[in-house]
C-alpha cells in the first residue's frame, strides 16, 4: 500500500494560515530518519527544562552502582575503605570528604558507588555523592552521575535528601573545583576555614557531621584557566604512561585510603545563630585534624606524610 501525504503546495504563501505545517512535517520527517538526533533533542530538553531530580534527592541504580568495572577501577589504585566507628542508620549523616584532589576519585569509588561495599561497611546508609549543579546539564553524563546517586550541591537539594529519614547520607567534597588546584604531593591545602555553609545545613537537617580523608597523588594540579570560566578544574595530565612511569596521561597507581572518621552529632536548629555555627565549624576542623593526624604514619607508608594546611 502506497499512502500519499496531503498536498501542501499552498501552503507556501507565507500569508497562508497553513504556513508553519510544511516545517512541523520536515521537522517529524527529519526524527525519524535520525532517531538518534532525537533522542539527543529530547534528552537535553528534559535536562534544561524538565529534570531536577538531582535537586529532589537523585535516583540512584542498585544494579548500576554493582557494576564490576567499579571493582576492577578500584583495584587500578588500589583504594580502600576504613571505618574508625559504627554509624547508626537511625541517623542522618552529612560526610565532609578532604581534599578534593584532581577528582575525588576516592569519593567517587567508596561512596557513588559499590566497589568497596559501602551498604554493608555501613548498614542502613544510603549515600549520595553531591556535585556541581554543571554536571547534572550535561547529556549522558548527567545520567551516569544520577545512576550513580548523585546530587546537586545546593542547599534546597542537601535538605531535600537529608529529609528522607533515617539512613541519609551526604558527601561533599568541601573544598570543591577550587581546591584542587592546590593539589601537592609535599602539602595537603584544604580549603575550609571560611566554608560555614555546610555546618549550618547540618544543623538545619538535625544531620551528624562526619570528617572524612582520602589522599590522592596520581595527577598534578589543575588548570586555574577552567577554574575561573566554567567553574571546574580541568587537570594538567601529568601521569604516568603505559611503558613509563615518569609521564603519560594514565593517573599513577597510588593506594588511596579512604578514612571515615567519628560523628559529631548536632541538634537540630531551623535558625541556628551564627556563633552555634562557628562552634561546630571548630570542633569539625579540630576532628579532621585530629583523623587525620591518627592516621597520616599509619597511610602514608611508601611517601611521606605531607603536612596539613588550612585556608
Amino acid at each position: 500500500m502506497i499512502s500519499t501525504l496531503p498536498d501542501f503546495s499552498a501552503c507556501h504563501n507565507r500569508s497562508s494560515k497553513f504556513t508553519r505545517i510544511p516545517n512541523c512535517h520536515r521537522i517529524h520527517h527529519f526524527y525519524s530518519s535520525y532517531p538518534f538526533v532525537g533522542y539527543h533533542f529530547t534528552d537535553i530538553t528534559c535536562t534544561f527544562f524538565k529534570d531536577d531530580t538531582h535537586f529532589t534527592g537523585g535516583r540512584a541504580s542498585k544494579w548500576f552502582r554493582e557494576l564490576l568495572v567499579w571493582r576492577a577501577f578500584a583495584n587500578y589504585f588500589p583504594v580502600s575503605l576504613v571505618k574508625e566507628s559504627e554509624l547508626s542508620p537511625e541517623k542522618t549523616y552529612l560526610f565532609g570528604y578532604h581534599p578534593h584532589g584532581i577528582y575525588g576519585t576516592g569519593a567517587f569509588v567508596c561512596f557513588a558507588t559499590e566497589a568497596l561495599g559501602v551498604s554493608q561497611v555501613f548498614p542502613g546508609l544510603r549515600t549520595s555523592l553531591v556535585g556541581l549543579d554543571l554536571l547534572f546539564k550535561v547529556p549522558f553524563y548527567r545520567e551516569i552521575a544520577l545512576a550513580v546517586g548523585g546530587i546537586s550541591s545546593s542547599k534546597v537539594s542537601l535538605l531535600n535528601n537529608l529529609s528522607k529519614g533515617p539512613g541519609s547520607c551526604c558527601v561533599v567534597m568541601i573544598g570543591g573545583a577550587q581546591e584542587a588546584l592546590y593539589t601537592k604531593p609535599e602539602l595537603a591545602t584544604l580549603i575550609l576555614s571560611k566554608r560555614y555553609g555546610f555546618v549550618k545545613v547540618a544543623i538545619q537537617a538535625g544531620s551528624s557531621l562526619v570528617p572524612v580523608f582520602g589522599r590522592e597523588l596520581f595527577y598534578k594540579k589543575g588548570s586555574i584557566f577552567f577554574k575561573q570560566v566554567f567553574g571546574f578544574s580541568l587537570p594538567l595530565f601529568f601521569g604516568k604512561g603505559v611503558y613509563n612511569y615518569n609521564f603519560g596521561i594514565l593517573p599513577r597507581n597510588l593506594p588511596i585510603t579512604v578514612v571515615v572518621g567519628k560523628p559529631i552529632d548536632i541538634q537540630q536548629d531551623d535558625n541556628p545563630s551564627e556563633e552555634k555555627v562557628l562552634s561546630i565549624h571548630k570542633q569539625y576542623m579540630d576532628a579532621l585534624e585530629d583523623l587525620y593526624n591518627r592516621n597520616k604514619v599509619k597511610y602514608y607508608k611508601a611517601h611521606k606524610a605531607p603536612t596539613l594546611c588550612f585556608i
